[in-house]
Parts: structure tokens; sequence; C-alpha cells
């Protein structure tokens, strides 16, 4: 068995990849029929658009870090839609990014305006 303990290195440049990975598998091991002819294979199409759809995220919401988390959950939302796999995976990769980029500004928007105190709504002049 090789040797299967990460050093901090490694860590730091699999991690990302740890959800779609495991993802893949289980869509590899629940598959209906084994002999399709054109799988889709989620984990090459995971490494080949990442750094992109994350760049997308990070114009969209301003945070590198929570483009990364958002980018994962873009993927996990075409792992699970069987239409999108195909040639427009990458329209459909885009797209979708964009649109969670702005449903978090959105999110992040109505939870800055419930932090504000009533005292400060008056100011506004009629």
């Amino acid at each position: 068995m090789p040797n299967s303990r990460l050093y901090l290195s490694q860590f730091a440049d699999e991690k990302r990849y740890e959800d779609v990975n495991m993802l893949s598998n289980t869509a590899d091991a629940t598959e209906d029929t084994p002999t399709r002819e054109a799988r889709f294979d989620l984990d090459a199409t995971f490494r080949a658009h990442y750094p992109r759809i994350t760049r997308v995220i990070a114009r969209v919401v301003k945070d590198p870090a929570r483009a990364e988390e958002l980018a994962v959950d873009v993927f996990v939302r075409l792992w699970r839609e069987p239409k999108a796999h195909g040639s427009q995976t990458p329209g459909w990769l885009y797209r979708t990014a964009v649109r969670h980029g702005l449903d978090e500004l959105r999110r992040v928007t109505r939870r800055a305006i419930r932090t504000i105190p009533p005292a400060r709504w008056r100011r506004i002049k009629p």
C-alpha cells in the first residue's frame, strides 16, 4: 500500500480536489450501466476549469477564499445536474459561477442590512 500520509505541501495542493474526487468516485460506483460509451469525467473537468471558475467568482464576490468555496459548490451542482454534462459544460459552469457569486453578494448584503441598527435608518432624508 502506498504511503497514505500527506505532507503539508501535498495537502495544500490536494485539498481542493478532495470533495470532487469523492463525488466522482461515488458517481462511478452508483452508475446504472457499467459500459456507458461517453462517461462524464468530473475529475478532469474539475482540474481543467476550477482555476477559471474560481477567478470568475472572485471577481464578483471580491474574496478569493470565499470564491474557492463557492467554486466547489458549482462543481457539486454540475455533478448533480446530468443535463449539464457534455459539450456545453464550460458555458454551464461559467453561467452557474456568475449566478452563484451574485447570490452570495445578495446574501452578504441582506445580512449587512439586518445588522444595521434602526437608529441609523432614520438618517435617510426624504
